[in-house]
């Protein structure tokens, strides 16, 4: 995506700007989230608390992405991407 800043800023900036495609984009992301999910769940193994703990990193990690790319679109493009995503993850 970072090789080809101009046509990523124009998408997302249409993406956040479209009501039909930012609900496309959060129908893709729940997908993310609960792949997200599975994979903490398997590695948690018999945790009672894994589900709610997993549920929780992975809507903050899809809100950081979001977030990050809101902002990155915003500025077009003019934000280091990789340090708005640093910040959201610390």
């Amino acid at each position: 995506m970072w090789a080809e800043p101009e046509f990523y800023v124009r998408r997302y900036r249409l993406v956040f700007r479209i009501p039909a495609l930012r609900e496309r984009m959060h129908t893709t992301d729940a997908i993310h989230e609960e792949l997200l999910v599975t994979a903490m769940q398997q590695r948690a193994g018999d945790d009672p608390e894994a589900l709610l703990v997993a549920r929780i990193v992975a809507a903050a990690a899809m809100a950081v992405v979001n977030t990050a790319l809101e902002r990155w679109a915003e500025q077009k493009g003019k934000l280091d991407a990789d340090a708005l995503l640093a910040e959201g993850f610390q």
